[in-house]
């Protein structure tokens, strides 16, 4: 199966194809509808951001009652500082105050691509076709994966939308294509 999907990737590479492009972008979505309706309908990940939540409010209520942490002033401070943390945890803030954060999150699948760009955008502007040719690639996987990251569901660590997303589906893709390459110098 990886074989097929390596194929795959490896013939939208060499030989591009609108048929081939459009398939790859309705299976990511597809996954990603998957996951963002599983998200809808279960709740998974809200629900257990709540159960956590719920579980650390239930032992902060029992540290309220604790003689030692009323009487000292730092323990008392500390006590106070998780409860904002706590707060801030399950009542996410959004990113600035008019951007959404389906905004944010696919800007950030879409960060790596669009700095990529900039390393061909001086070639192409020359004029050198493969230099175009590479940079409208980059932009197409930039609208793809930021579409993808945009419509994610909010994980309980925002980091995980924000950094491991879009770092994790370059290296994927860093590494598939490093395949490729291995694969062609072998052949």
């Amino acid at each position: 199966m990886i074989e097929q999907i390596l194929q795959t990737l490896e013939k939208l590479i060499s030989e591009f194809s609108w048929r081939r492009l459009f398939f790859i972008i309705v299976v990511l979505l597809l996954f990603a509808i998957t996951l963002y309706t599983f998200e809808w309908y279960s709740g998974y990940l809200r629900l257990s951001r709540i159960e956590k939540g719920t579980n650390l409010l239930d032992k902060l209520a029992n540290l309220r009652e604790n003689k030692i942490i009323q009487k000292d002033k730092e323990l008392s401070s500390i006590y106070e500082s998780i409860i904002r943390d706590l707060d801030g945890f399950i009542n996410k803030p959004t990113i600035g105050t008019t951007v959404p954060p389906l905004v944010w999150q696919g800007l950030a699948g879409a960060a790596p691509y669009l700095l990529l760009s900039f390393f061909f955008l001086p070639g192409a502007r020359r004029g050198d076709p493969g230099k175009k040719n590479a940079l409208i690639g980059i932009i197409v996987f930039a609208f793809i994966f930021g579409g993808i990251g945009a419509i994610l569901p909010a994980f309980q660590l925002s980091w995980i939308n924000y950094i491991a997303y879009p770092i994790g589906i370059s290296v994927i893709f860093l590494f598939i294509l490093w395949l490729i390459g291995t694969r062609k110098k072998s052949a």
